[in-house]
């Protein structure tokens, strides 16, 4: 059988296993983190990496060819890391998409030396908190509001607080 994006299948001559996987089963797939990750709390999948070594890379996923919003993390030389959302699929607004050669070269112009693809279409949005202690969505998510997400990358950067004991000369 041909499988489709975002499906997979399980086949075997086990006939245990078999019994297991009737229509409407919910399967979990569970891999052990190991090696250099072992250690780590919290590891966040990603798509194609876009940029190897400051370069374009050729790879895809079959999703490459087509705009898309698109959400892309890198990082510089420097270790800065950069974040982007790219709206899409909102054409009365002129928001199209990216492919991934445009979010590739994208992130090579602000000096990335590799970047990843992330969950994009209607799961990208950035939020950032507000001088009021709220938080504003800053893009327009493809679906017209926020989806209930499971995964996420967040950046906390605590509020400053400035006393001032003494001024003088």
């Amino acid at each position: 059988t041909a499988l489709e994006i975002g499906q997979f299948a399980i086949v075997t001559e086990n006939e245990e296993l078999n019994s297991y996987l009737e229509a409407g089963v919910k399967v979990r797939i569970q891999q052990d983190v190991v090696g250099d990750y072992a250690d780590c709390d919290n590891i966040s999948g990603c798509g194609v990496q876009l940029v190897v070594d400051g370069g374009y890379n050729t790879a895809t996923d079959g999703m490459s060819d087509y705009r898309h919003p698109r959400t892309v993390i890198g990082r510089k030389a420097d270790g800065t890391i950069v974040l982007a959302t790219v709206d899409g699929r909102q054409e009365a607004k002129d928001m199209y998409g990216m492919t991934y050669e445009e979010l590739s070269a994208m992130m090579m112009y602000y000096g990335c030396e590799e970047a990843y693809n992330l969950d994009g279409g209607g799961s990208t949005t950035m939020i950032i908190r507000n001088g009021n202690g709220g938080f504003d969505v800053m893009n327009s998510p493809s679906d017209g509001g926020q989806r209930n997400d499971a995964n996420a990358i967040l950046v906390v950067v605590p509020e400053m607080k400035l006393y001032v004991n003494e001024v003088t000369d």
